[in-house]
Order: C-alpha cells, then structure tokens, then sequence
C-alpha cells in the first residue's frame, strides 16, 4: 500500500476554496485524464460516483468512489468497489496566513496486474505526479475565481 499527502498554499477564500473541493465534477473536468459519471447525492454532503482515470502508459482505472463531509473543511473519499480496492483519504481546506492552504492525503494501492509490470516505484512517482497536479489544478482554479 502507497501512501501520499501534499499541501499547497492557495490565494483565496475558504468559501471558493472549499466549495471547489466539494464540487466532485467540477474538480475532474479540471484533470484531462479524469472522469465523473454515474454522480448521485446519497445525502446532504454525502456523494456516490464512478471515477475512471485513464493515463498514458499506465492501465486504465475506474472505482466507485464515495465523498463526505467530515466536517468543514475535511472531504472524504474512499473506494467501495471496482479497481482499487484500497484509496481512503481527505482533502483538507485550512486557513494559512492570508491565504489557505490545501492538503490533499491518501492512501492508495494499484493492483499488480494494473501496473503494466513497472516497479513499484516508477508506479507510486507516477501517481504521485498525478495527485499533485490535482492540486496544482484546483489551486489554479480558485486563485482564477478569486482574483
């Protein structure tokens, strides 16, 4: 099992920030290599959603996800079904200074016969560039809406 987490500072407001974070489609269409579909609110602040993440060189993924609100400022998510059958972890919206910050932890594992016979390395580097762009997206965005 791999482990990630990153923060970033983000230019904006708790409000923009965080409701950007909530928004799970929004923050998808922000990645080229991600997709939504089947999104269905379960409750208030509670979501169920298939996520397909199909990247060059590596093989296609596609989960079941479930996001929550843990409370404000922590979104959880976590795999029920399909591909991954471990991805647990939070996206975290925090006051930092005169900004925020945003934090993004997971713990994660591909199955052997997905990884395309690339070592364990080579695989975590790749994910982890893909989560940091992610959030190097969603700090884009926000800043955008803020400015």
């Amino acid at each position: 099992m791999a482990s990630f987490s990153y923060s970033v500072p983000v230019q904006s407001s708790f409000s923009v920030l965080w409701a950007l974070v909530c928004d799970v489609r929004r923050v998808a269409g922000l990645f080229p290599f991600t997709v939504v579909d089947d999104f269905r609110e379960v409750e208030h602040g509670r979501s169920q959603f298939r996520r397909r993440v199909t990247i060059p060189t590596m093989a296609d993924l596609c989960w079941q996800e479930l996001s929550w609100v843990q409370h404000e400022g922590e979104l959880c998510v976590q795999a029920v079904e399909g591909d991954l059958q471990t991805f647990d972890g939070q996206w975290l919206v925090a006051p930092d200074g005169a900004g925020m910050r945003l934090t993004l932890k997971l713990e994660y594992d591909i199955p052997a016969e997905m990884r395309a016979n690339a070592p364990d390395m080579m695989v975590n580097y790749a994910m982890g560039e893909l989560f940091k762009t992610i959030c190097s997206r969603i700090k884009e965005a926000a800043e955008e809406e803020t400015a």
